[in-house]
């Protein structure tokens, strides 16, 4: 080659210039110094005098022109290859289109030449990203595999296209199918020599196109036939082939997809291996050493990921560092290798945390830096923005909170939104950036409490899951950031469904967690905070144990030195805390507080700000709080709240956190307040209150939490304007709160912390002479999911006759949102979880459609509560009697349609109240429970006349100026407030004479609007003249695990008492379905059976059917739900539920609501329900039900019809006529018992029961001056002589 060279260089310098053999002699002068400088070690001489010759041979040539440039461009090539300057790059490819004009398709040099221009043009796409580019690279090389003069040559050519096409498809995410259909069309070729090299390259190739096809559509079978492929092209190569390392790097890129889907390490290592012998074959010196340093720096920062051993990610930053630093600025894969030695960084971070605050400023700085270099447009782009977002996200979160500020997290965002409109189509990259927004967004509702970030967030997060196979490496990863914000989710809003997908996500992310992963230490946290977080909910102590015991999983995983220990001791901490605080456990409240304290030792080397550090301080002023409790020693509560205002300041003012710490403060300040009546206490709490209410982004229940307090204390500083504002704004928070959105069991725990809340609004506005607004505020804080129901059965008619395109979409959207969504759904758990998403977007159109309805000319009253002189109108036969009962004062609201005034109670304290509250004695009761809490004892009916029913009578008496006709009883419907909700007004008595059924005939209301709504279903009775009333009796004689009842005795006396005024219909024991299909047809519907008042949830409350079950019958429940949905047809009348607690709520943090089975059916359309606020003996049930029937059909004219007053009438009737008749019964027995012959016809222990039944009832109804009480005295002496003084007294 050397003497070659000097032969030919002599050559030229004698040749003249007009010879015509200079072109030739110059050409191949080129030509052999550029082949010496690639064979040969590099002599710059040699490359530079090949481009001056192979210029010069171009300037002198006028025949052969073509082919003097395509030497020139060999020329330029070749240096590139050698030194990766993109202007000669540019230089050959400028060359060759020039060449191009000259060499025709008919010359055997332009196959060559356009492949040649194609792979050139291939390389400069990658170096300046134009898209022109690389259609032009497809084009010639395209016409290159047209052109070609053999397979050989095709076959190459074939290879060369189907690496543009990759090029274009990675870009431009197109159809994949054209490059995997060139590079099997090259396989093909060279199907004959398995030992060719470029066969190899061209099977690497082809598995290079299945993965991408594997990442746009996320086929497994693309990965695995990648891999497969990749794998059989390292087995046909040589190790010290050229094409060695690029086969390499294909399957590593392969392999690592393949860790990434399935998680199998093996796979992961295979690559690191593989990295390290592309490393080996690459001299210091190549340019690709800087990819080969990269490479296996990542693929070891992935190893990280999983193991957490320090030696990989060391060796990572190391290798990355070295990369960068072999790289010019100048060189596209600079902004690659940058983003790389990033991610080793932030990757180190994440485990070291605040102990290396650098790492991740240096990796924001990269990031930026390579996107810098990397301009727009360029594919690294989307990767490097998510990559950015991801980082910045990474030091918000771990920055001290009095620190961190909005940008980090806002451009996070906004850098991943970014991402995510430019990867939108492709499939395993969209994935990630969803994911990764998902959390940003996550970070973003933490910071801010805004609730849209949060549904966001869990939405992102589900889409990326849906992405995603379930073997992916970081699907584990992934549940474990849905789960924590459904968690979050469920402590916003009370969403329990919200929170079980929660649980069982972050048990399918720590099951899917290899026990030797890093990871699995904080998934065991999220898990046992997710059932820390249904402990709260349930009260069920069995949920805390699993809380601790992930806690303490999570502790064990998790190394000392991690950056992740000091929170698994706070988690483990805080349970164990709480345990303490249920069970009073001396371990636990001392593990608690060691491990608590050694949290905060781990803490002291951070920065004060530290927002674990507040955590920590948190967490261990509740335990102090918890023990001081429990043991009383003064210098825990005062060392909790020196902790807790410190955590307090460190929590930033807009971090939900805020509020709920603000309120544990203002809690432990009260405390020492009732402890030492010192009053800076409670100022301090006020103060904590006050914070914790105006932190407007906070969780809605800390904010009520806060105003249910204020609302008793602010009054005690003389502060009762600033009380009022807050009940006023808390009560207008409680749509936003118990939004409809909900399940009806969220919906009640949600209105339970509102319990009382209208109630002290109404004290505190009838103390301010305002009973008006008083009352308003009652109506609109309580009853809610009543007044909903009510509202759901609008008749609107008139507005279809309107618009009725407006009323279809109104009944559809009330329909879809009053719908119960169950609980669990086996078959299709993606649909429940498709309705469940659905229905907040349905409440928000219903209540779109509810304003563009009241939009409309006459109706913009639709649905809005009741006017003053609506109120009034109910009245209009008597008198409503709201009774407000509170901390402050007490007070009756009198509702008349002569106007509204308030009376106030001064004598009736709500502490009195509930200590005179007694309860019911055992017997033969028609409900479920033994012994129920009722308020019926002597001493507290006697209490509640003088105090409160006397007053209101007099009231009433002295005030009303509209006489009724002679011989009528006034009416009065009552309505109990808060503790006065399970007040028996009806049966108030005195000891000196007067009660209150000599003087009302009583009913009651839950609300005025529900009198309101009783009143309009009687208007819209649908009944034809003269058409037969019917009447349906459901019996249950027997119901299993029940007492027997005289059901069938019942039917028999109601049959008697309604033949010919009612067509009879009877059901002895019915199945719920057969119930619910019977009663849309009948007036009245009359039940003798069982019924259960729910003391947890009320919407359980239900009356007991029977239905068939594998095992023979069982119980079938006819559940409030179900009875509220009812159809009733407008012949609805009157509902007589002659089973316990009908009418009673025994759930008393919702006794405000009304949820009971009488509501139910009144919601269904019955204007009259005849319920029971106790338990009712069986035989009393029997004879009160003949009675009122008789009563009934007394009044009416004969054919079913009866006025409102009739119903009521009836109903007095009986009770009063049942008084009378329960003596003379008794001293019938009596005398047969005392009777030698018939005395063995008598059961002595139903005797005794008997006595004491009768005579606790007349205890009740007997004025002490009248007949009744006589006929007790006679009934107590009776019972002294058969039974004894001891007996007497025992009752």
């Amino acid at each position: 080659m050397d003497q070659t060279i000097e032969d030919l260089k002599i050559a030229v310098r004698f040749t003249e210039d007009n010879d015509p053999a200079l072109i030739g002699r110059l050409y191949n002068l080129g030509r052999k110094l550029s082949h010496r400088y690639e064979r040969t070690p590099r002599d710059e001489e040699d490359i530079a005098e090949s481009i001056r010759q192979a210029a010069r041979a171009v300037s002198e040539c006028y025949t052969i022109l073509g082919k003097c440039l395509i030497g020139l461009a060999l020329s330029f090539a070749v240096r590139y290859n050698a030194h990766d300057d993109v202007q000669d790059l540019e230089q050959a490819v400028q060359v060759r289109r020039q060449a191009v004009k000259y060499i025709t398709e008919g010359d055997s040099c332009r196959p060559g030449l356009v492949n040649d221009l194609g792979v050139d043009l291939g390389k400069l796409y990658e170096r300046k990203w134009r898209v022109e580019d690389i259609e032009e690279a497809i084009r010639y090389s395209s016409e290159a595999t047209r052109l070609a003069r053999n397979d050989a040559d095709r076959a190459g050519m074939l290879s060369n296209l189907g690496t543009n096409l990759i090029r274009k498809h990675e870009r431009m995410d197109s159809d994949p199918r054209p490059a995997m259909k060139a590079t099997r069309e090259a396989l093909r070729l060279t199907d004959h020599n398995h030992h060719d090299p470029t066969r190899a390259l061209n099977m690497s190739t082809l598995g290079v196109e299945h993965r991408l096809r594997y990442q746009q559509k996320g086929n497994e079978q693309d990965l695995n036939e990648a891999v497969r492929l990749g794998s059989r092209a390292l087995e046909a190569i040589q190790r010290d082939h050229p094409y060695r390392t690029t086969i390499l790097n294909n399957l590593g890129h392969t392999l690592i997809l393949q860790y990434e889907a399935t998680g199998r390490r093996e796979a992961l290592d295979q690559a690191i291996q593989g990295a390290e012998e592309v490393l080996d074959l690459t001299a210091a010196n190549h340019p690709c050493r800087p990819w080969a340093l990269s490479e296996l720096g990542s693929y070891l920062s992935h190893r990280y990921e999983g193991t957490g051993a320090p030696r990989d990610i060391d060796e990572a930053i190391r290798l990355t560092g070295k990369a960068v630093e072999l790289t010019p600025e100048s060189d596209p894969k600079r902004p690659m290798w940058l983003d790389y030695q990033a991610g080793c960084l932030s990757d180190r971070y994440k485990t070291v945390g605040t102990a290396s605050p650098q790492d991740i400023d240096r990796a924001i700085e990269l990031t930026r830096e390579a996107l810098r270099l990397a301009g727009d447009p360029h594919p690294l782009r989307a990767t490097l923005l998510s990559n950015l977002g991801i980082r910045l996200g990474l030091r918000y979160d771990k920055t001290p909170a009095t620190l961190a500020g909005p940008d980090d997290l806002d451009e996070a965002i906004h850098s991943l939104r970014e991402s995510l409109r430019l990867t939108r189509k492709k499939h395993t990259i969209m994935a990630g950036v969803l994911n990764n927004l998902g959390n940003q967004l996550g970070h973003q509702y933490q910071r801010t409490g805004e609730p849209r970030y949060l549904d966001e967030a869990i939405q992102m997060l589900r889409d990326a899951l849906d992405l995603t196979g379930p073997r992916h490496k970081d699907r584990a990863m992934w549940l474990q950031n849905l789960g924590s914000r459904l968690c979050d989710r469920f402590r916003r809003t009370a969403e329990r469904p919200s929170l079980e997908e929660g649980i069982l996500t972050a048990q399918q992310s720590v099951e899917a967690t290899p026990p030797d992963d890093a990871e699995l230490g904080p998934r065991l946290g999220n898990l046992g905070n997710a059932f820390e977080a249904l402990y709260e909910r349930t009260g069920d102590l069995e949920d805390l144990d699993k809380a601790i015991q992930a806690a303490r999983r999570s502790l064990e995983v998790t190394p000392k030195a991690h950056a992740n220990r000091g929170k698994c001791l706070n988690n483990l901490s805080g349970k164990l805390g709480r345990r303490f605080d249920h069970s009073e456990q001396e371990r636990d409240i001392e593990e608690a507080m060691r491990l608590v304290h050694e949290g905060l030792q781990l803490a002291q080397g951070d920065s004060p700000d530290n927002p674990l550090r507040a955590s920590l301080l948190s967490t261990l002023a509740a335990e102090l709080s918890g023990r001081y409790k429990a043991k009383g020693r003064r210098g825990d509560i005062e060392e909790a709240i020196r902790n807790m205002q410190e955590a307090v300041l460190l929590t930033p003012t807009r971090h939900p956190d805020r509020a709920a710490r603000s309120n544990i403060l203002g809690n432990m300040l009260l405390s020492q307040y009732e402890a030492t009546t010192n009053s800076s206490g409670l100022d301090g709490a006020c103060r904590s209150y006050l914070e914790a209410w105006n932190s407007l982004n906070a969780i809605p229940f800390h904010r009520v939490a806060a105003a249910s307090r204020l609302v008793r204390l602010l009054p005690i500083q003389g502060r009762v304007e600033e009380a009022t504002r807050v009940a006023k704004e808390a009560i207008r928070l409680l749509p936003t709160v118990s939004t409809r959105a909900l399940t009806l069991e969220d919906r009640q725990w949600t209105l339970s912390t509102y319990s009382g809340m209208a109630a002290d609004a109404c004290s505190l506005l009838l103390e301010a002479d305002e009973p008006e607004e008083a009352l308003r505020y009652l109506e609109d804080g309580r009853a809610v999911i009543l007044s909903e129901r009510m509202n759901d059965r609008n008749d609107v008619s008139e507005l279809k006759e309107q618009d009725a395109k407006l009323a279809r979409q109104y009944e559809r959207l009330r329909d879809e949102v009053s719908s119960p969504l169950p609980e669990t759904d086996e078959d299709d758990v993606k649909m429940l979880q498709m309705r469940r998403r659905r229905r907040p977007e349905a409440v928000a159109e219903l209540d779109s459609c509810i304003e563009k309805i009241r939009g409309r000319k006459g109706w913009s009253h639709f649905l809005c509560a009741l006017t003053v002189a609506e109120m009034e109108q109910c009245a209009a036969e008597g008198t409503i009697v709201v009774i407000n009962v509170t901390f402050r004062r007490s007070d009756a609201i009198l509702v008349s349609s002569s106007g509204i005034v308030a009376r106030q109670l001064p004598d009736l304290f709500q502490s009195e109240a509930v200590q005179a509250l007694g309860k019911g004695r055992k017997g033969i009761f028609r409900d479920t429970e033994s012994e129920a809490e009722i308020p019926r004892d002597v001493p507290f009916l006697e209490w509640l006349w003088s105090d409160c029913v006397k007053g209101i009578v007099e009231e009433i008496e002295e005030n009303t100026h509209r006489p009724l006709p002679q011989g009528l009883t006034p009416r009065v419907w009552w309505i109990g407030v808060g503790t006065a909700g399970v007040f028996p007004f009806h049966a108030a008595r005195s000891a000196s004479g007067g009660d209150t059924m000599s003087h009302f005939i009583s009913s009651y209301t839950p609300t005025i609007k529900a009198l309101s709504y009783s009143k309009s279903q009687v208007s819209r009775r649908d009944t034809s003249p003269g058409e037969e009333a019917s009447i349906l009796v459901v019996t249950m004689p027997t119901t299993p695990g029940q007492r027997p009842l005289s059901a069938d005795r019942e039917r028999d006396e109601i049959n008697k008492a309604c033949r010919g005024a009612y067509r009879p219909a009877s059901l002895e024991c019915p199945t719920a379905s057969e119930v619910l299909e019977s009663i849309p047809g009948a007036d009245v519907v009359h039940f003798a059976c069982h019924g259960s008042s729910d003391s947890k949830n009320p919407s359980e409350s239900h009356l007991l059917l029977v239905k068939e079950g594998e095992t023979g019958r069982v119980v079938d429940r006819l559940d409030i739900s179900s009875i509220a949905r009812l159809p009733t047809l407008g012949r609805a009348w009157i509902a007589y539920l002659s089973a316990c607690s009908t009418a009673e709520v025994k759930a008393k943090s919702l006794v405000d609501e009304g949820l009971h089975i009488s509501s139910a059916f009144q919601v269904s359309g019955f204007p009259h329900v005849i319920g029971t606020l106790w338990s009712v003996a069986d035989d009393v049930s029997v004879r009160v039900a003949g009675l009122f029937y008789q009563a009934l059909v007394a009044n009416g004219d004969g054919t079913g019809e009866h006025t409102s007053r009739d119903v009521a009438a009836a109903l007095h009737t009986a009770v009063i006529k049942v008084r009378k008749e329960q003596w003379g019964n008794l001293l019938t027995l009596a005398a047969a018992f005392k009777d030698p012959v018939l005395n063995q016809y008598i059961d002595e222990g139903l005797l005794k029961d008997l006595f004491a039944k009768t005579i606790s009832f007349f205890n009740i109804i007997a004025h002490p001056s009248s007949a009744l009480s006589i006929d007790m005295r006679i009934l107590e002496g009776l019972q002294h002589q058969l039974w004894g003084a001891e007996q007497h007294r025992r009752n």
